[in-house]
């Protein structure tokens, strides 16, 4: 049961990768110096109407010696449009509008690709700040609500179609539990938001301050190396001077013989958009690896 119950509340939300230390690496290596012309603010200058469709796609793998084997592979595409604009900050709407999984030959799958569907085309309304940060979700209430219909269609479809596999657990005290668990994931704002991940992803580094160049930097726990700099984004045909790039690089020493890598390559337009997001980590355990890359493209830009 508590797997039916994971899978479940998981599945009502759009696919979500684990966001852990997304913000303080991102943190960890900001920079304002004095010197303007050294510093590359990343700022958003957005306008109301602003429409991106962006594409997703994360892959999980693991590799143990010479082997690899890819244990999950999905994509999604989702829309993000500007409905106001102010000098406190932006209001934005997110709607996912496609999702393709790799797998869908398994009952688990099947189900799966039919949650995610049920959350397409509903608009998740957030805020940002003044220079495009990503701050709070704001209709809350109304993702809860549609999540509970959610739950009850698909476990209504589910015990209608094989009410053999739950044994003696009933509809009613199922669909309890998972709201029990809905309450908890959205007893905060860290919990909901992290489920948007490519959200907190296109607007991490928004409001932050780089140094141009490369430089290291080391803690102690951490090693930390960053590359900023400002020109047309290879492989980009609609790439400008005023374009600019952020990579980043940490390292965790977790303990012997096992440690964390963190790799962000953000691509931006002049206008503070991001082109493309690339985040990848690397974890080493023993004598596997477990590598999990999300990454964000630009499909269309458009005005309303």
């Amino acid at each position: 049961m508590k797997q039916y119950l994971l899978f479940f509340l998981l599945l009502l939300l759009p696919f979500s990768v684990d966001a852990q230390n997304v913000e303080s690496v991102q943190d960890s290596p900001a920079s304002t110096q004095e010197n303007a012309d050294s510093v590359l603010n990343v700022v958003g200058w957005f306008c109301k109407g602003d429409t991106l469709e962006y594409k997703l796609s994360s892959t999980v793998a693991e590799i143990v010696g010479n082997d690899t084997t890819i244990t999950e592979s999905n994509s999604e595409n989702f829309r993000v449009c500007v409905t106001d604009s102010t000098k406190k900050g932006y209001v934005m709407e997110y709607m996912l509008t496609d999702v393709d999984m790799r797998d869908t030959t398994t009952l688990k799958q099947q189900i799966q690709l039919q949650s995610v569907r049920l959350g397409m085309n509903q608009k998740v309304v957030f805020t940002t700040s003044e220079l495009g940060a990503f701050q709070e979700i704001k209709n809350i209430k109304e993702i809860y609500n549609r999540s509970l219909r959610n739950q009850q269609q698909v476990v209504g479809d589910l015990f209608e179609r094989m009410p053999s596999r739950f044994g003696d657990i009933t509809r009613d005290d199922l669909l309890k539990s998972m709201k029990s668990k809905l309450d908890e994931l959205f007893s905060s704002q860290e919990n909901l938001a992290g489920q948007y991940v490519g959200l907190r992803l296109l607007f991490s580094n928004h409001g932050k301050a780089f140094a141009l160049g490369e430089h290291e930097e080391d803690n102690g726990t951490s090693h930390a190396f960053v590359s900023v700099s400002k020109g047309k984004i290879d492989g980009e045909e609609y790439s400008t001077d005023d374009d600019y790039q952020v990579y980043i690089k940490l390292t965790e020493n977790t303990a012997e013989a096992s440690s964390t890598q963190y790799y962000f390559d953000y691509s931006y337009f002049s206008d503070g958009w991001p082109s493309e997001v690339v985040s990848t980590v690397e974890e080493h355990q023993g004598g596997k690896q477990i590598i999990t890359q999300i990454v964000i493209t630009w499909l269309t830009k458009s005005w309303k």
